[in-house]
């Protein structure tokens, strides 16, 4: 168990160090690639089209909801509850 613990520790400080190489190679991509363009808003509207959600989608979210809320009442109940 604890050299597992070690070899954790390990591996997260290692995920918090600084790798000049890979920070270096970003950034100068970064630079080359062009800026994104900006739209006019009735572009973007135009391109989300309209809403998709049909009673059918609130009627199958709403039992996917309650199947889900029982669900969590049952493990809530269950042999492992305090």
């Amino acid at each position: 168990m604890r050299p597992a613990l070690i070899l954790a520790a390990l591996a997260a400080l290692a995920g918090c160090a600084d790798y000049p190489e890979v920070i270096a190679a970003e950034r100068a991509s970064a630079a080359a690639a062009p800026p994104p363009p900006l739209l006019p808003l009735d572009e973007v509207l135009a391109q989300a089209g309209t809403a998709q959600v049909t009673p059918e989608t609130t009627a199958s979210i709403e039992t996917r909801a309650a199947a889900l809320r029982s669900r969590a009442a049952a493990l809530r109940t269950g042999p492992d509850a305090p």
